[in-house]
């Protein structure tokens, strides 16, 4: 007997799955434009993933001119929208390696998804099929290994899509960060906010940025503290090197976010064959990986430059207010269906780049209205 259709929905004739109706929630405007993924074409020039350099202080590209300042962009949000252009066409791509072509998630389904559960790919999955209906030659017990694979072939679209460049910028943002260049302002990428394989995510963005300006931009991880190298009264990422102290404060704060991510997790799942409706924060996911005060300042330390001269671009809530906390100016940059989110403390918020909206030009008037005798 076929499974009955929700309403609005699509049955795959193949497989008697019904597909994604246009909006989970029918509050949402339909946008045509983004039904479909869209990528970028690869661009030809492959990079390092750690970027070389920079060895003359505030030199910007083709300018005799310096700019005491320093833009650091969070790479899964605010660089490129990996939420919408990264993993949500991942998903789509490995439900068609499946066979599944009749299911798509355009940005809106998808944003659904990310608001109904704790935003982890194998509740991604099960939440849209508990909604739409699961397959119907699936035994039930056979779920959790239909889950596992959909996320596997998720896995190796997503890698694909890496290691051919096919994860676009965000629109314009090279823009912004060539002009700050020029202008001889630093240019910083913070990866490993969001995304497990980060180094691929960085070579993807660098290789899109172009070999002349990726030379010119620092690599920071976000479980990475850099440090000062006195040898050479310059600077280095290193891979290691925290104090006892240090270390061990960071290691305990760790297993105390991954203690309550397990504890969130494990209350979401008990009471998921109730119907008590629970919401787990997305963003507490990534608590062991959130971004402190002691890092943005090492980060600031380490291009010698003032925190009241660094300026960070991010669309998590959460580093925008670490970077409020230490002194820097946060620019809040929303991922697409996220733009009417909360930013506490934000010195901006801009819905993209370009004209209208985030330019070198308007950052570098928020640095000039910063008071110089902020935090240092």
């Amino acid at each position: 007997m076929l499974l009955r259709q929700p309403a609005g929905t699509l049955a795959c004739s193949k497989f008697g799955v019904p597909r994604a109706s246009p909006a989970l929630n029918r509050n949402v405007p339909q946008d045509p434009a983004h039904m479909q993924p869209s990528c970028a074409a690869a661009a030809p020039q492959r990079c390092s993933a750690r970027s070389r350099q920079i060895t003359t202080h505030g030199q910007g590209i083709g300018t005799g001119q310096t700019e005491q300042a320093a833009l650091i962009f969070e790479l899964d949000g605010a660089l490129i929208d990996m939420h919408m252009d990264g993993h949500r066409v991942a998903f789509n791509k490995g439900f068609e390696s499946l066979g599944y072509e009749c299911i798509n998630w355009p940005v809106h389904v998808y944003n659904d998804l990310l608001a109904a559960g704790d935003g982890t790919p194998e509740v991604l999955i099960r939440s849209y099929f508990e909604r739409m209906g699961w397959p119907t030659m699936l035994a039930t017990s056979d779920r959790p290994a239909w889950v596992k694979k959909v996320y596997e072939h998720k896995v190796a679209a997503l890698h694909k899509m890496l290691t051919n460049k096919l994860v676009p910028l965000r629109p314009e943002v090279k823009q912004v960060i060539d002009e700050a260049l020029a202008a001889g302002a630093q240019v910083a990428i913070m990866s490993g906010t969001l995304s497990e394989n980060s180094e691929l995510v960085v070579a993807n963005a660098m290789a899109q940025l172009g070999e002349e300006t990726a030379a010119e931009i620092r690599v920071f991880s976000s479980g990475v503290v850099p440090q000062a190298n006195a040898s050479t009264g310059g600077s280095v990422e290193e891979e290691g090197g925290d104090t006892m102290g240090a270390g061990s404060m960071r290691s305990l704060a760790e297993a105390q976010a991954r203690a309550k991510v397990a504890t969130a997790r494990q209350f979401a799942a008990s009471s998921a064959s109730t119907d008590i409706p629970v919401r787990v924060d997305p963003q507490l996911a990534n608590a062991a990986r959130r971004v402190t005060p002691e890092l943005l300042a090492a980060m600031a330390a380490t291009m010698d430059v003032p925190l009241s001269r660094c300026v960070m671009l991010a669309s998590q809530a959460n580093l925008t207010d670490v970077a409020s906390s230490v002194g820097m100016v946060s620019v809040a940059v929303p991922r697409r269906m996220a733009e009417r989110g909360v930013y506490n403390g934000v010195r901006a918020k801009f819905m993209g780049y370009g004209t209208g909206e985030c330019t070198w030009g308007r950052l570098r008037a928020l640095l000039a209205n910063t008071p110089q005798n902020g935090k240092q």
